[in-house]
């Protein structure tokens, strides 16, 4: 048997333990993969800007993030992983839904950014993280477009009312259904997926 076979295997079984952060255990897997796997479902050039993207609250600036930033060539790109169907949040939609309409977007993340580092206690940790993916935050400033994607069960996506939003819901049974990715892991993706579409279940 395969690592990735051991290690999808593991994950899925603590599905069912209590208080299991499946979503932290499966996050780094789908950063890898990401991007191809959406460029084929959305048939859109899609990249990772970053995960846990940090989006100023309108109060203060602390800061609440988005599970993954992604970007096309016209638009900003905001993934939200939900692992478990008790796990969504109509605060956290509509919040994204007022961005929609947030004029020059692009630039309001990319300045949010700026003041959350200059405020922020882990500034060099932000700094390092700006220092890598500069081009990408520079690139986003030029969109204002947003597109809102959530990757859900099928239970969770058949309880809520993700349309009122204007979001985007993939369930991983559709993540396995469309699998067929140009990625130079794509056979591991194709392992991976396989075992994620049990958490339509979940």
């Amino acid at each position: 048997m395969e690592f990735v076979e051991i290690l999808m295997q593991t994950i899925i079984k603590s599905k069912d333990i209590p208080k299991a952060q499946v979503e932290r255990y499966v996050s780094p897997i789908l950063e890898i993969f990401l991007p191809s796997a959406l460029s084929k479902i959305l048939g859109k050039n899609i990249e990772m800007v970053m995960p846990e993207f940090p989006i100023k609250k309108l109060e203060n600036n602390q800061s609440t993030n988005i599970d993954f930033l992604l970007s096309s060539d016209n638009e900003i790109i905001f993934v939200e992983l939900k692992t478990d169907t008790t796990s969504s949040n109509d605060n956290q939609m509509k919040t994204y839904e007022k961005l929609k309409t947030t004029s020059n977007l692009g630039c309001k993340l990319f300045n949010d950014f700026e003041q959350i580092k200059e405020n922020s206690s882990k500034n060099k940790k932000y700094q390092n993280i700006q220092n890598l993916i500069q081009d990408k935050l520079l690139n986003l400033t030029k969109l204002q477009k947003l597109e809102i994607v959530y990757l859900v069960p099928k239970r969770l996506k058949e309880k809520n009312n993700f349309n009122e939003y204007g979001i985007e819901v993939i369930t991983f049974e559709k993540l396995h259904q469309n699998n067929e990715i140009n990625h130079k892991f794509c056979n591991e993706w194709k392992i991976i997926t396989s075992y994620l579409k049990a958490l339509d279940d979940n």
